[in-house]
């Protein structure tokens, strides 16, 4: 007889169940998800930096499942935390992750690369193709050794140190699910400046991250900025009704607060 699955919702006893299960050994944490009766739906009602923090916990290697149960706006947020050093993209952990998460949903991830991830898809695959272009196909050409191609006009192959099955499985599938839109994007990789996908990737990612309360470093070292003493001085501060959002809570990240160690300000206001 089956064990009886675990039915617990993001609303019962939300910190209780991420911290028991956060807890968990990485093996273990994964299967807890995993045994619940809607492991979907609890795992897009957490927030971006929870369900990062839980990636992290059971290792790259092994967090397949829950990416695969993950939205695209949670890969873009794990995205936005893994590839930056500094202001510049590190395309061999782009590599990487857009790895993983083609194991998990391909065609998810060709959609995303397809629309709203488009920008960070040129400078990939501007990075990590070698792209020739067939103007007249009448014509006879001298396709080097390598190469593929999927419409007869563009031919690709993976620059050193790329898995070059990955990138031909990507595309096919990006080719698959809209064709004139992968013309397009390699059109628009063609003409790409390099410096300036990077200061434009690295600003979206910054707007993206302020959403949740992550400033850039610049901005945020500006809390140990020193104050004088008049601008702590304490004023009497007049109440105020405060309306409780239901929704607006469930995006309040619980992991991170719990480990803090001891309880201020901070904790306690989250909590």
């Amino acid at each position: 007889m089956s064990k009886k699955k675990e039915t617990i919702t993001i609303s019962q006893g939300k910190k209780e169940l991420l911290l028991s299960i956060f807890s968990l050994p990485p093996s273990r944490l994964l299967n807890r998800i995993l045994s619940m009766s809607d492991p979907k739906s609890f795992v897009r009602r957490l927030s971006n930096q929870d369900f990062f923090l839980l990636i992290k916990k059971i290792g790259m290697d092994d967090c397949i499942p829950l990416l695969e149960l993950a939205d695209v706006e949670k890969w873009q947020f794990v995205l936005d935390m893994e590839i930056w050093k500094r202001d510049i993209p590190d395309i061999k952990i782009l590599h990487r992750w857009i790895s993983l998460f083609f194991k998990a949903e391909p065609v998810r991830l060709s959609r995303f690369l397809l629309s709203e991830g488009e920008l960070l898809a040129c400078y990939m695959f501007f990075k990590s193709l070698d792209i020739k272009i067939i103007q007249d196909k009448d014509e006879i050409y001298d396709i080097p050794e390598g190469f593929f191609t999927l419409d007869g006009v563009y031919y690709f192959r993976a620059k050193e140190d790329f898995d070059h099955d990955l990138m031909e499985q990507l595309l096919r599938y990006m080719a698959g699910e809209d064709l004139l839109r992968f013309q397009a994007l390699f059109l628009s990789t063609q003409a790409i400046i390099p410096s300036e996908i990077e200061e434009e990737l690295y600003r979206l990612r910054c707007i993206r991250l302020q959403e949740v309360g992550l400033l850039p470093h610049h901005e945020a070292i500006s809390v140990y900025s020193p104050l004088s003493p008049h601008s702590i001085e304490i004023k009497k501060i007049p109440q105020k009704a405060i309306r409780l959002d239901r929704e607006l809570s469930e995006l309040v990240p619980v992991i991170p607060l719990s480990l803090i160690g001891s309880q201020n300000m901070l904790s306690l206001a989250g909590s």
